[in-house]
């Protein structure tokens, strides 16, 4: 509660501070940018200091049991914070560009509010804070979507808007009605004692599925997807890459936390139908896409699919999120790096794009061929942990639809890679980005042609079959290590 109060007091002190006439302005964005990546680095560090002081296994609890702080919590802080950060990166030496021009400071506090509430949504043990996280999450992603709208596509933009929040709010009165009700049936919000009640079957599990609706919304999900594609397109791409990334990986490590429910036969079987629908809607839609936002909107909705398949195996599930997150940031990060002269909207704008700087070429590839799963880029590895996943369970449908959408979303991202490489050239200019994008590019494309994908693979494969772990596992013994001097 502290951590977050000063969260938000040290970044509106700074925003007051400015001068007012800055404050709606190029240069007060950036001012805001820096301050709050200040702000959140030394949050982390205090966070780290707290995994350090906090013995294993032990849980700290807040405000009379309502907040609770775990190692694991912990870490997927730590993890969102550190992702924000990077996006605020972009925005810094991509100030002269068309789009993040004309961002102004106080879009970037809201994208704090929104951050700390994602915060308080994952450490709240109680439905109650919980509830009152989530609305201030709802709000502040309210305004950050009808704050920006690119000029000569406002009316597309308060259209898509209006949508959004006539939905949401409509989807967000199931939460409402569903914590009402539990409390009304058992008189407790707190998560322990919904546990426990419903570990002794007093209490259908009806009002928490009614509750995951909401949270499916939120993220995309199909069919409750038909409100990301126009919105995301009709944002800057810059807040685009901070609602697909940052919102819903919170959102998704909320759902985790509901194992009580997805453990449960009609839980994960709702869970397995959506990822299926997910999985095909939005391979499907790929095909028909020329615009490269609503491009990544459709790809997000089919990861998403494959992420909610393998919700009951918990380290493929957090595995398959970070390198969804980390390609997802790669590509807009490429994106928002060659667009100082001219916005990126079409796939065809980036045609030819190897002609003019091939790292970035290259870098676009390792990510489509990672977000494809194709092997031996770390992306193959959570895909091959869905199919042993479904082939243990029996689950062949969901496996036979699972091939089928990868398949048809693997020749949907080669046909963007023949673009970018094959593709004729229309600009005829060199792209010389900066060294800070450079570097960021450059970590997360190496982190994608990491093989530390083998030690999730050992994982699962211990899991299945431990004749098979032992096996991987003496790999290593028997590859020579080579040395070399920098």
């Amino acid at each position: 509660m502290i951590l977050g109060i000063g969260l938000l007091t040290s970044a509106y002190g700074s925003f007051l501070a400015m001068p007012t006439g800055i404050r709606s302005t190029n240069q007060g964005g950036l001012l805001m940018i820096r301050t709050i990546s200040l702000i959140l680095v030394a949050s982390i560090i205090f966070e780290i200091s707290t995994l350090l002081h906090l013995p294993d296994n032990s849980i700290c609890v807040f405000m009379d049991g309502t907040i609770k702080l775990s190692a694991q919590i912990t870490y997927l802080l730590i993890f969102i914070q550190t992702i924000a950060i990077i996006i605020l990166q972009f925005g810094v030496e991509g100030g002269t560009g068309a789009q993040l021009s004309r961002i102004s400071g106080e879009v970037f506090l809201v994208m704090l509010v929104n951050l700390v509430a994602l915060i308080y949504v994952l450490v709240g043990i109680d439905w109650l804070v919980t509830v009152v996280a989530w609305e201030l999450f709802n709000l502040s992603l309210y305004l950050l979507v009808s704050m920006q709208r690119p000029a000569g596509s406002k009316e597309i933009s308060l259209s898509a808007s209006v949508k959004y929040f006539l939905l949401s709010a409509y989807t967000t009165s199931f939460l409402l009605l569903s914590i009402a009700l539990l409390y009304g049936l058992t008189g407790t919000t707190s998560y322990d004692g919904l546990i426990m009640i419903v570990q002794t079957g007093e209490v259908s599990l009806w009002p928490f599925y009614l509750m995951m609706l909401t949270f499916l919304f939120k993220l995309g999900a199909a069919p409750l997807h038909g409100w990301a594609p126009d919105l995301y397109d009709s944002l800057p791409t810059y807040t685009t890459m901070f609602l697909l990334i940052v919102p819903k990986s919170a959102v998704l490590f909320l759902l985790l936390q509901l194992d009580y429910v997805i453990g449960s036969e009609y839980g994960y079987n709702l869970l397995l139908v959506v990822g299926a629908i997910s999985m095909i809607v939005g391979s499907l839609g790929l095909s028909s896409q020329w615009r490269i936002k609503r491009f990544l909107a459709y790809s997000s909705i089919a990861n998403l699919g494959f992420i909610l398949v393998t919700i009951n195996h918990a380290p493929s599930y957090y595995f398959y999120i970070i390198v969804y997150m980390v390609s997802t940031l790669v590509i807009f990060g490429i994106i928002l790096s060659i667009s100082s002269g001219h916005n990126i909207e079409y796939i065809s704008d980036l045609s030819g794009l190897y002609s003019r700087n091939p790292a970035l070429a290259y870098a676009l590839a390792i990510c489509f061929f990672s977000l494809a799963g194709t092997p031996p880029l770390i992306g193959f590895f959570p895909k091959l942990v869905v199919i042993l996943n479904l082939l243990e369970q029996g689950y062949f449908a969901i496996l036979a639809i699972l091939v089928i959408s990868s398949i048809l979303s693997c020749c949907n991202y080669l046909s963007v890679i023949f673009t970018i490489h094959l593709g004729k050239d229309c600009y005829k200019e060199t792209i010389v980005i900066s060294y800070r994008n450079a570097i960021i590019i450059s970590a997360g494309v190496g982190l994608l042609m990491l093989p530390i994908g083998l030690y999730n693979l050992v994982d699962v494969l211990c899991y299945f079959n431990h004749e098979s772990m032992l096996i991987i596992a003496a790999i290593p013994l028997m590859t020579p290590v080579k040395s070399c001097k920098l």
